[in-house]
């Protein structure tokens, strides 16, 4: 039997590594005839109630990705544009010696007569020959800027990606403990779930085999979840109260020894802001006169103060229970 339960358990992943691509998605607050629903719980209750129901293996939780491997993956590939914008920008400011571009087009058997640029940052030499797309201009701070950009996205989307994983590992054990809170009871599935479970456990009968409804109900909330954005504290605590978590604010202020979270609410709720404007505007300047096309500017010092409030939020979430 655990031989079985392992084999089945390490295919699962991979069934459910875009869960976007599922068809019989429906979003929550659908009224339409064809999308009815029933609460999460509920169908979390019919699920355990099927007679060849199968409490998960041990070893289930070894195949899925932990919250903060999640989160930590994802933010240091927001540290490696830090890292891409400081080792880059060119800090030459005079032109290439006659010399040494001749050794150096000699050296790489180029044509004699052949034009480059060189480049010089505080981790590398860059020569640009002729005809590359690439220039000198785009090495300059303005350019490399837009690395910043992406390493405060990813470190949003970092924290996004957390969450979303704490949710979608914890939700099946919160929704048998009682009493539920109230995002827990007004959490809906299609109903489509729930015939889904009925048919496999009538199929599962008729063969002589065993299924786990739990892990059907666990891939639907992850489909439901998928596109909602858990950036803002608002939706951190909605996220958490999935859990069965309804002191998160207290819990958070223990962490932090601080008497309310006035400051850190406000701050996470200004990074997912400059976020969206990067990602939804692009970090263009709205109604700028004369019609020109600016961007709002972006310190580094902001975005490695951003990163470094974002671990320390996870920290703490990740001591929350």
């Amino acid at each position: 039997m655990g031989r079985r339960c392992r084999r089945r358990e390490i295919r699962r992943p991979t069934g459910e590594a875009n869960p976007s691509r599922c068809r019989q998605y429906v979003p929550i607050g659908t009224r339409t005839a064809a999308c009815l629903q029933i609460p999460c719980s509920l169908a979390f209750r019919r699920a355990r109630s099927r007679r060849h129901f199968q409490q998960p293996c041990w070893k289930t939780q070894e195949f899925l990705v932990k919250p903060l491997d999640a989160y930590q993956d994802t933010a240091a590939r927001a540290r490696l544009f830090l890292e891409y914008h400081d080792g880059l920008i060119n800090t030459r400011a005079r032109g290439i010696r006659k010399d040494w571009k001749s050794k150096f087009v000699k050296l790489m058997h180029w044509p004699a007569n052949s034009t480059i640029e060189r480049v010089d940052s505080v981790d590398a030499v860059i020569v640009l020959r002729s005809g590359s797309k690439l220039t000198t201009d785009h090495f300059t701070q303005a350019c490399l800027d837009d690395q910043l950009r992406a390493a405060l996205t990813f470190g949003v989307s970092a924290l996004d990606r957390y969450v979303h994983e704490r949710v979608v590992k914890g939700i099946i054990p919160a929704l048998k403990k009682r009493p539920l809170t109230k995002q827990q009871e007004e959490f809906s599935l299609p109903v489509t779930t729930a015939i889904q479970i009925a048919e496999e456990a009538v199929t599962a009968r008729k063969n002589g085999k065993k299924i786990r409804p739990a892990n059907i109900v666990r891939r639907k909330v992850q489909e439901l979840l998928h596109k909602r954005p858990f950036q803002s504290f608002r939706e951190v605590e909605y996220a958490f109260a999935l859990l069965g978590i309804r002191n998160l604010t207290g819990q958070l202020q223990a962490a932090y020894g601080v008497p309310d979270l006035k400051a850190q609410k406000a701050q996470l709720g200004k990074i997912a802001m400059r976020r969206n404007q990067i990602v939804h505007e692009g970090d263009l300047v709205l109604h700028e006169r004369g019609g020109q096309v600016k961007w709002h500017p972006i310190p580094r010092k902001y975005v490695v103060d951003s990163l470094d409030f974002l671990d320390q939020f996870v920290t703490h979430l990740e001591g929350v229970a």
